[in-house]
């Protein structure tokens, strides 16, 4: 039995592997258009992501300075308002003294108290 191809049988083969390997490119340029479809559209969500988690930072990161300028304008009306009634506690020290002493120097000392 003689073994050898034919020139038909040769092309015949030729016809397969030319027809498989045009299906392999087909099937892989599908492939990596495919991938690329799928991390672009990963690459959109992640942005989106990262733009929503920019926006909050950025919407804490201004509660904050906001806060921290409020809690020093408190402090600065915390600290005036101290020293206000500061004042006022030594001008009330002072005035009761002088009410003292004056009540002192209108009651002669050999008169007894008549209060009961």
């Amino acid at each position: 039995m003689d073994m050898s191809l034919t020139d038909d049988d040769k092309q015949w083969i030729q016809q397969v592997v030319a027809a498989s390997e045009q299906r392999m490119v087909a099937l892989i340029t599908s492939v990596k258009e495919s991938l690329e479809r799928e991390i672009s559209g990963l690459r959109d969500d992640l942005t989106a992501r990262l733009d929503n988690m920019s926006a909050s930072l950025d919407r804490q990161d201004g509660w904050m300075k906001t806060g921290g300028r409020r809690i020093v304008v408190v402090e600065t009306w915390a600290e005036k308002v101290d020293q206000a009634l500061e004042l006022k506690d030594r001008q009330i020290a002072e005035i009761r003294q002088r009410l003292e002493r004056l009540e002192a120097g209108n009651r002669p000392d050999s008169q007894p108290d008549t209060k009961i």
